[in-house]
């Protein structure tokens, strides 16, 4: 698998009218850039992956993802704290795609509320179901499991079978780096652990996809 890259920054300019078009309060007439994570499902297949949105207007959006997402594919994109807001896939190059929103749903509005409501509440950062088949690797021996979800700092796991009180364990997946976490709760086929080293963007999106 191709390693992503650490920068999803854009180089290449937006296009001009589309950016007068979507112009944000900015100052400078201009779609806002930023480096943020988010959940994207498909509303055509239901499938989920995490995406690093980097650019942003109030009705269109830049993100780059692991998904085969089709020119029309409606889909929808969650900041974790901002509620679910539907668009339609308009661009796509290779990972890189654009989408439009609809409903005049209005994501820098929701992100700035939510900022502002953020003060309150404690910030939960974003996971999504994957289903990734692995291999839990401990002191006392391998255990086949599937990770239910994940975010950058930890995951909910799933075993096959009956698992015995674990400490600390390495997460193994097929071409994926080893990921040592700790354990935080444990049933008897279930877990959640903490990373002891909280993954990349590139990282999180390779686990994920």
């Amino acid at each position: 698998m191709a390693a992503y890259p650490e920068s999803f920054a854009s180089t290449t300019p937006a296009n001009p009218d589309r950016a007068s078009r979507d112009a944000e309060e900015n100052g400078n007439g201009e779609p806002i850039r930023l480096l943020k994570i988010a959940r994207l499902k498909s509303l055509l297949n239901g499938n989920e992956a995490m995406i690093v949105v980097r650019q942003l207007s109030k009705n269109f959006a830049r993100f780059d993802a692991y998904l085969p997402l089709l020119i029309g594919e409606s889909v929808e994109i969650d900041f974790d704290d901002t509620g679910a807001l539907r668009g339609i896939i308009t661009e796509r190059m290779i990972n890189s795609f654009a989408m439009q929103f609809v409903d005049g749903c209005d994501p820098i509005a929701r992100i700035r509320q939510a900022e502002q409501d953020g003060a309150l509440q404690p910030k939960r950062r974003p996971r999504v179901s994957i289903g990734v088949a692995v291999t839990l690797h401990a002191k006392c021996g391998t255990y086949k499991a599937s990770l239910v979800d994940l975010s950058v700092g930890g995951a909910k796991i799933e075993t096959e079978q009956p698992l015995p009180p674990l400490n600390e364990i390495q997460i193994r997946g097929w071409d994926r780096a080893p990921i040592t976490a700790r354990v935080a709760w444990q049933t008897s086929t279930q877990i959640g652990v903490i990373f002891v080293r909280k993954l990349s963007i590139s990282e999180l999106l390779t686990w994920s996809s």
